[in-house]
């Protein structure tokens, strides 16, 4: 059977033809990647207990990304990721097009115990592709990658047997703004460039500029926004979450009357 190395000392077989029941939720107040069956804060708190394997120490501040196996079967049962606001083009997109496709729950061996993983460095949303990827530096080293599809919509990748980036198809669809009842949307030309538009703009580098106030972020954040606001779009849809998180971002940083001048109210 095929081990995949996770990170040093932990691997994982992959139980084929199965995959975690639950859909990706992306809570983008949290620059967070979701997968759990729990549909509110106190369920997912008592799975916690449950798993072994990555896990976040909530009580720090060090974020580490959390492939959580359940400590009966050691099958894969949770998957919480964090996205980086660092963009960067792979230099060759056809790498995940043509990936080897593997379907399987990842199983964590016997002689893995505890382990932590570090979010990756980068990311990059491939709207031609549907799928946002982050990754470290041995995926951009790669020349052929295997692709295991856990859940719908998320895949692990690696590189000669070694975990070097994860990927979400269609993450326009999965914006949520809380561990709440699965809802499915479409996704539409809108909404897809709309969060490509976000992607791009909201950046380590845009929020430092933020920090300072400054107005052409602000601009550009307002532009998107209205643009959105526009749109009319429900609520709890995943357009009408980008739109909200877009002004709490802008009050975050901004004084109220910047705010108010540049946001419509909507």
């Amino acid at each position: 059977m095929i081990q995949f190395e996770i990170t040093e000392n932990a691997y994982i077989t992959i139980e084929h033809g199965q995959q975690i029941p639950a859909a990706p939720r992306i809570l983008i107040e949290s620059l967070l990647v979701l997968i759990t069956a729990c549909q509110s804060e106190s369920a997912m708190d008592k799975e916690l207990t449950e798993v072994i394997g990555s896990i976040e120490d909530w009580l720090h501040m060090n974020r580490v990304d959390s492939l959580a196996f359940d400590a009966s079967t050691r099958l894969l049962r949770m998957v919480a990721f964090y996205y980086p606001e660092n963009n960067k083009k792979p230099a060759d997109l056809n790498l995940l097009q043509e990936a080897e496709k593997i379907q399987g729950i990842p199983r964590l061996t016997e002689q893995s115990g505890s382990f932590e993983l570090t979010p990756f460095p980068y990311r990059y949303y491939h709207m031609a592709g549907d799928l946002l990827i982050c990754f470290n530096e041995a995926f951009t080293l790669a020349d052929r990658l295997q692709e295991v599809v856990v859940s719908k919509n998320l895949s692990l990748f690696f590189n000669k047997g070694r975990y070097c980036a994860w990927g979400l198809y269609h993450p326009e669809t999965r914006l949520v703004n809380g561990i709440r009842e699965d809802l499915e949307y479409a996704s539409n030309p809108f909404l897809k460039i709309s969060i490509q538009e976000a992607f791009n703009l909201i950046t380590d580098e845009t929020v430092s500029r933020m920090f300072k106030q400054d107005v052409h972020c602000l601009q550009q954040v307002a532009a998107l926004h209205n643009r959105i606001a526009a749109y009319a779009a429900v609520e709890e849809s995943p357009l009408g979450v980008l739109k909200n998180w877009l002004f709490d971002l802008a009050d975050k940083f901004y004084p109220k009357k910047m705010v108010n001048d540049y946001l419509v109210k909507s």
